[in-house]
């Protein structure tokens, strides 16, 4: 989604998508009224990827395709703005993952550098909503998520700023790992 650097602006008004791959040196910014929809029907989500390591945590932490925004070793994104994303409760009830009937997560993303994430709601969330591993340098603020599983999890991250969230969910709201 976007070319190598640059800004993408959401106006107000409906959008669905299901996954959108991120790149280095960009800001998503949704306006006030924005509502960024996932896809109604998990298939239409990226399935897991393929990984050449043992798994020694539950899959859900061990994937990051499956989601509605993701990214792996980009650098300077910002995910801003008084925007909704709306995951639509939607399950793999067909437990085609093997993960006890989760669904994609809202946000993912793994070995990045320089992340922020500013006053955005989630809603939702079938899967982990903002979920990062092997990252440096992340920033989380103003969020308000009212979701099924965990809200933020930082996994084997560093450098990691969480602050004036609004969470409600309905296992972790904050997991380090």
């Amino acid at each position: 989604f976007g070319e190598a650097g640059g800004e993408i602006v959401f106006s107000k008004g409906r959008y669905k998508f299901s996954t959108v791959f991120l790149r280095s040196n960009l800001t998503l910014t949704f306006e006030n009224g924005t509502e960024i929809y996932g896809s109604g029907n998990f298939d239409d989500f990226c399935p897991d990827e393929k990984v050449d390591y043992p798994l020694y945590q539950d899959a859900s932490h061990s994937f990051f395709h499956c989601s509605l925004f993701c990214g792996e070793n980009l650098e300077n994104v910002t995910v801003r703005g008084a925007g909704t994303v709306d995951m639509q409760s939607v399950w793999d009830g067909d437990y085609k993952r093997k993960i006890s009937s989760r669904g994609a997560k809202a946000f993912a993303f793994k070995n990045c550098r320089n992340l922020l994430f500013d006053g955005f709601n989630v809603l939702n969330a079938t899967d982990l909503a903002l979920y990062f591993a092997g990252c440096d340098g992340v920033e989380a603020r103003n969020l308000k998520f009212r979701t099924y599983i965990d809200g933020i999890s930082p996994d084997n991250s560093k450098n990691v700023y969480i602050h004036d969230c609004d969470l409600e969910c309905g296992d972790d709201a904050i997991v380090l790992k």
